[in-house]
C-alpha cells in the first residue's frame, strides 16, 4: 500500500476468510511513517500479498482489517494503476508527441496509446473536445456510446454536466479520466487529474482520514514533511482539517466525499472529474461536499471541476453546465441558458402528457 513502512504485515493465503489482527510501531496518528526516508516501496505489489494493520486512536486499540476492506484497498489500487496506464489525453503542457501523464498527479510521464486523440493548447480551457465517438461492447456487439461529442470547459470554473439516464454522462467523464479508450475525435484534457466516484466507501478506504488522503502521495518521492504540508492543506481546503485522525468509518458520507476531494488536491490535481457525488448523500452533506468543491474551484487555486448531476438545484453552484442527449452535447454555456432549456423540455413533456390523457 502506499503507507509501508515499520509496521507488521500479515500475509494472505488464496481463500483465507479470518480477521488479522496486528501491531505497529507506532500509532497511526503518524501515518507518514514510510515516506520519511522520501521513498515507498511498489504499492501494487505490495498489496497484492500483504495487509498492513496499524493502531487507529489509542497505544492500545487496534485497527482490524478483514477481507472486505482489502478487497476495497486492492479495487482502489487497480483504479488508480488504471488511470496512469490508461492515459490518453494530451495535457495543456505539452505537445502532441510529448508524453502523457496519469490520471492523478504523477512525476512518472506515460506513454501517449492513442494517435487518433490529439489535442492542441489551449491556456482558456481545461477540457476540449471535439467529435468525440466511443462504442461499447456487448452481446449484440459494439454500441455508440458517445456520438460526435464537443465540450469546451474553462480553466478554473466549476461545471455541471446534466442530462437524462444513459444519455453518456460518466462515459464520458471516464473517457477524459483515461479508463475508456475513445474510437474517434479530438481530445484536450489538462493534467494532472482525478476521477472521484458516486460511492465514497469504494475509494475512501484507509483507517483515517490523513491516512486516506496520504494513500496517494506514495507515489511521490516527498520527505515526511512535505507529505504532512500537502495532507494538512487538502485537508483544510475542504473543511476536514479537525477530522485529520478521525476514524473513517465514524464519518458521514459527505465527509468520506470530502476526503476523497482532498485525497485528489494533496497530488496536485488541476482537474476534478466528480462523478454524482451528491447521489447517496442526504441535504446537508449534499451542501457541505457542494461548498466544499466550490471552494476549491478557481483560477488562482489552477483548479476546475466537471460535475456529474442529475439535481436542478445544484446548478446555483456552479459557473457553467451542459445538457448531454443521446451521446451529444446538445447546449452548453451559462447556468441560466441551462436551466431554461431544461425547463422548456420539462413544459413540453407534461404538455404531451395531458394530450394523451
Amino acid at each position: 500500500m502506499a503507507l509501508v513502512g515499520k509496521g507488521n504485515f500479515l500475509s494472505l493465503e488464496p481463500g483465507q476468510s479470518v480477521r488479522c489482527i496486528a501491531s505497529c510501531a507506532k500509532p497511526v496518528s503518524r501515518p507518514f511513517r514510510a515516506l520519511a526516508a522520501g521513498k515507498c516501496s511498489n504499492v501494487g505489489n505490495l498489496c497484492s500479498r500483504s495487509i498492513h494493520t496499524r493502531r487507529v486512536a489509542r497505544v492500545d486499540e487496534f485497527e482490524i482489517f478483514g477481507i472486505s476492506r482489502v478487497r476495497q484497498v486492492r479495487q482502489r489500487l487497480r483504479m488508480q494503476n488504471r488511470f496512469m496506464a490508461q492515459s490518453d489525453m494530451v495535457t495543456p503542457e505539452r505537445g502532441e508527441n510529448e508524453d502523457a501523464t496519469g490520471a492523478h498527479a504523477t512525476e512518472k510521464p506515460m506513454p501517449e496509446r492513442v494517435a487518433e486523440i490529439k489535442g492542441e493548447p489551449s491556456s482558456a480551457f481545461a477540457v476540449a473536445i471535439r467529435n468525440l465517438g466511443l462504442n461499447v461492447k456487448n452481446e449484440k456487439g459494439e454500441i455508440p456510446v458517445l456520438k460526435d461529442c464537443s465540450l469546451n470547459v474553462p480553466e478554473g470554473q466549476l461545471w455541471m454536466l446534466l442530462g437524462p439516464n444513459g444519455c453518456g454522462k460518466s462515459t464520458l467523464l471516464k473517457a477524459m479520466a483515461g479508463l475508456l479508450k475513445p474510437n474517434r475525435g479530438k481530445m484536450f484534457v489538462i493534467g494532472p487529474r482525478s476521477f472521484v466516484f458516486q460511492n465514497p466507501d469504494h475509494q475512501v478506504v484507509m483507517p483515517t482520514a490523513e491516512a486516506d488522503v496520504a494513500f496517494g502521495l506514495g507515489r511521490f518521492e516527498l520527505s515526511i514533511e512535505e507529505v504532512r504540508e500537502r495532507v494538512h492543506n487538502s485537508l483544510k481546503a475542504v473543511g476536514m482539517d479537525s477530522y485529520a485522525q478521525r476514524p473513517v468509518q465514524t464519518l458521514s458520507g459527505g465527509q468520506k466525499q470530502r476526503i476523497a476531494i482532498a485525497g485528489a488536491l494533496a497530488e496536485s490535481s488541476r482537474l476534478l472529474l466528480l462523478d454524482e457525488l451528491t447521489t447517496y448523500l442526504d441535504r446537508g452533506d449534499q451542501i457541505g461536499v457542494l461548498e466544499a468543491v466550490r471552494q476549491v474551484v478557481g483560477v488562482e487555486q489552477k483548479v476546475t471541476a466537471l460535475w456529474v448531476t442529475h439535481r436542478l438545484e445544484e446548478l446555483e453552484y456552479a459557473d457553467g453546465a451542459a445538457y448531454m442527449e443521446n451521446g451529444r452535447v446538445v447546449l452548453s454555456g451559462s447556468v441560466a441558458e441551462i436551466e431554461a432549456y431544461i425547463k422548456r423540455k420539462q413544459a413540453q413533456f407534461y404538455s404531451e402528457q395531458e394530450m394523451l390523457r
